[in-house]
């Protein structure tokens, strides 16, 4: 009878341990997937991120750019028509004290006849 006994024992044992294994099993299958998920998504939102960042960069970045070369087209525009200017007057005033001059010997030359 302890024979019939041992072997009950066993296959409850037996039974016990093969039921433990599959329930580590089933669980250890769950976690795996709960990690991959977990991951997948991690990645996910982590590429989403980096795209909505890097395109927020780039749109900064050359909003910045477009800025400095608007800046600086505006900046020489302005430069060379002061220039312009500046060169044009001198040269109406230069032609006008010679155009008066000029006239001064003509209008002296006509009164001394």
């Amino acid at each position: 009878m302890s024979i019939f006994v041992d072997y009950v024992v066993s296959a409850i044992v037996v039974c016990l341990v093969v039921s433990l294994i599959s329930k580590l099993a089933v669980s250890l299958v769950v976690s795996l997937a709960v990690c991959l998920v977990s991951i997948l998504v991690i990645s996910a939102v982590c590429i989403v991120v980096s795209l909505v960042l890097n395109l927020a960069v780039s749109l900064l970045v050359s909003l910045a750019v477009s800025l400095v070369v608007s800046l600086a087209v505006s900046l020489a525009v302005c430069l060379v028509s002061i220039l312009v200017v500046s060169l044009v007057s001198i040269l109406v005033v230069s032609l006008e004290s010679g155009l008066k001059s000029r006239l001064g010997l003509l209008i002296g030359k006509k009164s001394s006849f």
